[in-house]
């Protein structure tokens, strides 16, 4: 693997990481509850990083690359739910949207 794919798979495990630490120090310097669409965010940015992650301590695979475009797939998903569904998410119970989608 070149050293051009490994600055570029660190770059992402790095600036994904960053993008959660910051999530994380506004929720609790704020004492905010997340909302569960936030939480499916920062589950598929975590799967996202785990992606590159891999990349770099096994060198590039297609398994890897396989199993970052289903994390980016999911992530961009919940994404897209999140700005075309409703803007009201944190007002509603926990489950709210949960058991909406299940019926």
């Amino acid at each position: 693997m070149g050293p051009f794919v490994r600055l570029g798979n660190a770059a992402g495990a790095t600036g994904i990481a960053t993008a959660l630490l910051v999530a994380f120090g506004l929720q609790f310097g704020l004492n905010e509850p997340p909302c569960p669409l936030c939480i499916l965010q920062r589950v598929a940015f975590v799967l996202c990083s785990f992606g590159f992650v891999l990349n770099l301590r096994f060198g590039g695979m297609l398994r890897f690359a396989v199993y970052l475009l289903i994390a980016v797939t999911l992530a961009n998903a919940v994404n897209s739910f999140a700005q075309c569904g409703p803007a009201d998410c944190a007002a509603k119970p926990t489950g709210y949207w949960i058991s909406n989608v299940l019926r």
